[in-house]
């Protein structure tokens, strides 16, 4: 990568660690970071870190990562009675407090801290208060609340995730305690910077290394896409060290991700972009709109309102029941078919 930058006249790269938990393999992170340095100081491209992370280390690898990495996302889900629900790590140990720690530490070292927080039916009705905390107590540069995916294993212990309205509701109010702190709310799928037609690595050309060998354009489980009847692969790192693109494959998820019925008559098609493409708007989902979609609606249009200067009629939008039940029912936004009648 290093080779490739400096032919294409770039002084720097990212190189980004996520799994999983990548410091359940340190090793591997430390041989990554190193030899990543030792390439730069042989051509002159220099890489810079960037890591997520549960956060679950002590005092020495703590330094390590606040001296060596130029970003930590860090997953800390709000109190400790959220967090330690969400995240033991067995069932009389929880990780709140060795989280916290690390979280205090990174918020004076160099790395840029931004914190994930997993929200849930429990937490969702607290998230003003946990931004207000995460603020004042961790300075972070971003904070990205995220419901919380449902899964056999969140089912089995008794979380769920937020309804989309009640997410919607506080996360937009959240976004503004954030804001009154200089701190950047983070949501994939909400307004960007400009238009995109995905807002996951499927479709940018991403290539993620999975631990095999395999390329590809997805970091979850391959199992996670043939269960949607998908092949998210690009290539393979060759025994030789040969990394081998296919092309064809290549194009064929480009076209993927332009083939979205669900997307196609929503005002965020050109911003959200379907989310997710494995768990939200994988191939053959229903057309009827996730509880993703819906939260995803309304975040955006109360955006949209708070852009256009009428933050009093976002917040109206997103305590009206009756108005965002009508948003969440409308199968198509184009001026066209609103001259037509629902």
């Amino acid at each position: 990568m290093a080779e490739y930058c400096e032919k294409r006249g770039q002084k720097a790269y990212q190189i980004q660690l996520f799994g999983g938990e990548p410091f359940v393999e340190d090793r591997v992170v430390d041989v990554v970071v190193h030899h990543a340095r030792f390439v730069a100081s042989r051509i002159g491209v220099f890489p810079s870190f960037a890591v997520s992370t549960n956060g679950l280390f002590g005092p020495a690898r703590r330094r390590f990562v606040g001296d060596f990495f130029s970003r930590v996302v860090l997953s800390l889900d709000g109190f400790r009675e959220f967090h330690d629900r969400n995240r033991p790590i067995s069932p009389d140990r929880p990780s709140f407090d060795e989280v916290v720690e690390t979280a205090r530490y990174l918020s004076t070292a160099r790395a840029q801290l931004c914190i994930r927080c997993c929200v849930t039916s429990e937490s969702v009705l607290h998230l003003e208060s946990i931004a207000r905390w995460l603020c004042e107590e961790f300075h972070p540069a971003v904070v990205n609340f995220e419901p919380m995916t449902e899964s056999p294993e969140s089912r089995e212990a008794g979380l769920a995730p937020p309804s989309p309205h009640d997410f919607a509701r506080h996360a937009l109010r959240s976004w503004q305690v954030l804001g009154s702190h200089n701190c950047e709310p983070a949501s994939a799928p909400i307004l960007t910077d400009g238009l995109q037609n995905t807002s996951c690595p499927v479709g940018k050309d991403a290539v993620i290394v999975h631990p095999d060998g395999l390329l590809a354009s997805c970091y979850l489980l391959p199992s996670d896409w043939e269960a949607r009847g998908m092949d998210l692969t690009v290539g393979r790192i060759l025994a030789d060290g040969t990394v081998d693109i296919r092309m064809p494959d290549v194009l064929e998820l480009r076209r993927l991700i332009r083939s979205k019925p669900r997307c196609a008559r929503c005002f965020c098609r050109l911003t959200c972009a379907g989310g997710c493409h494995v768990n939200n708007s994988y191939p053959g989902c229903p057309e009827r709109y996730s509880d993703s979609c819906l939260a995803t609606r309304a975040l955006t249009a109360a955006t949209l309102l708070e852009d256009l200067g009428q933050a009093e009629v976002a917040e109206d939008l997103v305590t009206d029941p009756e108005g965002l039940d009508k948003l969440s029912a409308r199968s198509s936004d184009r001026v066209v078919d609103m001259e037509e009648g629902p």
